[in-house]
């Protein structure tokens, strides 16, 4: 994606299941962050609860995954101490995207603004 010096562009960007929406307002590769709130779905906030069988299922529009919402019915918030043996290489809890013969979605907004001139930027 290519940006020009002083415009805003919004993109749409797609990750496996999960959809981030890029606002262009304001960022400076001296102000360089991490755009993606909680990219690892850790639970930072303790609201996590456990099925008791390790995982969580989460209803359409769910926030309950800090920084993220569902965008169907169809994903399950799920810990490393399930019971099925399901375990992230990234923190300790993960989403399920896919339960039976339905696949479930995540969904973030980012706001940025390009106030340099940057030639390409990478998420």
């Amino acid at each position: 994606m290519k940006f020009s010096e002083g415009k805003s562009y919004l993109s749409k960007l797609a990750i496996a299941s999960s959809i981030v929406t890029i606002n262009a307002l304001a960022i400076a590769p001296s102000q360089a962050m991490n755009l993606i709130q909680n990219g690892s779905f850790e639970n930072i906030n303790g609201t996590f609860v456990n099925n008791g069988a390790g995982f969580m299922p989460l209803g359409n529009g769910s926030t309950i995954i800090p920084g993220w919402t569902t965008t169907n019915p169809f994903v399950a918030w799920i810990s490393d101490s399930n019971g099925f043996g399901v375990r992230t290489p990234f923190g300790t809890f993960s989403p399920d995207l896919k339960t039976g013969s339905n696949v479930g979605g995540l969904a973030q907004t980012i706001n940025i603004i390009i106030t340099v001139n940057i030639d390409c930027y990478h998420l």
